[in-house]
């Protein structure tokens, strides 16, 4: 059961395929926001941001 609801909540519009700009600009966003905020690591992706990448 947890498996089929994995795979309904990956099918839905918000994590649908990413052009490489799109996921340029991403990227970007991430290594900015670390840059400014003195992180320990390359950049920061919000849970959905992390999944449209994947």
């Amino acid at each position: 059961m947890n498996a089929k609801v994995e795979t309904q909540f990956l099918n839905t519009t918000a994590y649908s395929q990413l052009n490489q700009q799109q996921a340029q600009e991403i990227l970007e966003k991430a290594q900015n926001y670390a840059a400014e905020n003195e992180l320990d690591f390359t950049g920061s992706l919000t849970p959905q941001e992390a999944w449209q990448l994947f």
